[in-house]
């Protein structure tokens, strides 16, 4: 099965829509006010602009994780553009792009040869898949594009350099540059997703065979490299100073799992059909919670099918990546399980973990098309119209999901004008979605008013030095 040379414009016209989709609704319903954690890094700016700043305020952590990365584009855009919000937004959905990119590019390059609109209908299922507005929090909200897209950007980077040097005898450079690009995304952007990661490579190369066959002497090396910075980065991250304190242990909802199996079975079929469709908004208008359940069951069992037929057919000759993807997805749903389930079943389908958990629905769309242009004894119907029925499939439900998303719009912008009367002023009587400490966010805007930043950084009173 040889791979067909993807084509640029093709990728380009396939993420295109998409892409605009993404973009068009990140600015009108972006949440242009300062809300949630970012309160908390308002202190580091304070400190520069007293002229006292440390450097090592961007690894103090916040809400249990360190994101120094996040934090100094936050620093930055505080200089630069006085806490425009948008750019942040912006600057997400970039990054966003950026991956999808990267990774039609590299999906085109495992097709075999095939007609060139299958090939656009393929490529237009990715780039939805990994547009959805079913990530909706995350296009929104300036620390959730910054961060929660630019982990999703290194992390594409590491996957696909990794499977490119695990398809030759990995160089020097290799070894060198996937060490270091580990240790960097791991430090830097990775905040609590870096075990998931990990994992993700570990149990792919694991089903593989230590990556498809007997390591050589230069494959050891980079294996070892990688584990000795992945040891090193997660050492220094959790133990390098304190994290913030969690609001309940792992420990406590293992037992609470135990007690009620039902419950541990519910959140993971909630967490399935949350990376396909926005189904807690679905059930607020009147959808089935069994549906939703169904819904969870089916993909669960098309994971179970992927990752049989990946294995058996030997898919990772073609590419890891959908192996990568998948494993990914899988872990993060369970690492959101052990941090999140004393929080209720609507956690399990938060638009904020959408986008970790559908990148293994992108695995399981690669891993069917792959399966089938490895079965030479198809029917001939079923080769004319696997493929773009798989496409068309994912297509619809990406595409419905954005649907049901801009009918969100009108009440998230209602919602983003509320927030910015309540920060005007300065009404943080109690703790809720805008403010996560009242004393916090009332010191925060006083400092943000003083030096014209954020929603204060048109008014025309004089800046005080």
């Amino acid at each position: 099965m040889k791979p067909a040379v993807s084509s640029p414009r093709l990728i380009f016209a396939a993420a295109a829509l998409p892409f605009l989709n993404v973009l068009a609704f990140g600015w009108l319903a972006a949440t242009t006010v300062i809300s949630r954690d970012q309160w908390r890094f308002l202190p580091m700016v304070q400190d520069w602009y007293a002229g006292r700043f440390q450097w090592d305020s961007l690894w103090l952590s916040h809400s249990q994780h360190r994101t120094p990365g996040y934090k100094l584009e936050f620093l930055l855009n505080a200089i630069i553009f006085r806490l425009d919000m948008r750019v942040e937004v912006m600057l997400g959905a970039m990054l966003l792009a950026g991956a999808v990119l990267l990774l039609a590019r590299h999906f085109l390059k495992t097709l075999p040869a095939m007609p060139a609109m299958q090939r656009m209908l393929a490529a237009a299922a990715v780039a939805w898949l990994a547009l959805s507005l079913n990530q909706w929090d995350s296009l929104v909200y300036g620390l959730g594009a910054v961060s929660g897209f630019g982990h999703v950007f290194f992390f594409v980077l590491f996957w696909l350099w990794l499977d490119a040097s695990l398809h030759r005898d990995p160089s020097p450079r290799d070894v060198v540059g996937l060490t270091a690009l580990l240790a960097f995304v791991l430090l830097f952007w990775a905040a609590g997703h870096g075990p998931a990661l990990l994992a993700s490579v570990t149990a792919a190369l694991l089903v593989t065979g230590y990556g498809g066959g007997m390591a050589s002497p230069r494959r050891t090396r980079l294996y070892a490299a990688l584990a000795a910075a992945a040891i090193l980065a997660e050492l220094v991250y959790w133990l390098a100073g304190p994290l913030a304190p969690v609001r309940s242990s792992s420990a406590a909802h293992i037992g609470q799992m135990l007690a009620a199996p039902g419950r541990l079975v519910e959140f993971l079929l909630m967490a399935l059909s949350g990376s396909a469709l926005p189904v807690s908004g679905m059930e607020h208008h009147g959808w089935p919670h069994g549906l939703t359940l169904f819904l969870g069951a089916a993909i669960g069992a098309t994971y179970a099918i992927c990752i049989v037929a990946f294995i058996r057919r030997r898919l990772w000759s073609v590419s890891y990546v959908p192996a990568f993807l998948m494993a990914y997805s899988l872990l993060e749903i369970a690492s959101v399980l052990m941090v999140r389930f004393g929080e209720g079943q609507a956690t399990a389908a938060a638009p904020r973990y959408v986008l970790d958990n559908a990148l293994g629905l992108l695995g399981c769309f690669w891993t069917l098309v792959l399966w089938q242009a490895a079965q030479p004894r198809l029917d001939a119907a079923w080769r004319k119209y696997g493929v773009p029925g798989l496409s068309a499939a994912a297509l619809l439900t990406a595409v419905a999901a954005s649907a049901m998303l801009w009918g969100h719009l009108g009440e998230q912008r209602r919602n983003v004008q509320a927030a910015v009367q309540q920060v005007r002023a300065g009404d943080f009587e109690a703790q809720d979605w805008i403010c996560p400490d009242v004393q916090l966010c009332a010191e925060g805007v006083e400092f943000l008013r003083r030096e014209r930043l954020n929603i204060f950084r048109d008014e025309t009173v004089p800046i005080r030095r």
